[in-house]
């Protein structure tokens, strides 16, 4: 009976002295957190990200997948750039145009083995691990 006593007492002692924010200042917060996710998101523009065979484009020097994009002047570009090789591209859209931010190239194309190009291998082309 004391221990149910004591706990009714905290209770009713954390009421009073800290009380439960009402609904509005609850939902106050939420709503400055969404609104500043949706600035940060229209601030930025909406984004694109492709992999792919860099080509020479339609419209602009370089496509991915068929997709025309512009070099942004501030672009991170790692490897060469040229059409033939693969890249993986990642920018913002501004008013349809696609502007490249990131540009990662690859000298080879995606690889993929096969069992046949596995078993024509010479025994002595294979160097052991130490």
């Amino acid at each position: 009976m004391k221990i149910q006593s004591l706990f009714k007492l905290l209770f009713l002692f954390s009421i009073l002295c800290f009380p439960l924010p009402s609904l509005s200042q609850q939902k106050e917060p939420i709503k400055s957190q969404i609104q500043q996710i949706r600035n940060g998101l229209l601030a930025n523009g909406p984004r694109f990200s492709m992999t792919g065979t860099i080509k020479s484009g339609q419209e602009t020097l370089y496509q991915v997948n068929g997709e025309d994009f512009i070099v942004g002047k501030d672009a991170l570009i790692i490897g060469h750039l040229a059409p033939g090789k693969v890249g993986t591209v990642r920018g913002s859209i501004l008013k349809g145009q696609k502007i490249a931010e990131k540009i990662l190239v690859s000298d080879t194309p995606y690889a993929r083995s096969s069992s046949s190009e596995i078993s024509e291998l010479e025994p002595e082309a294979i160097t052991p691990l130490d």
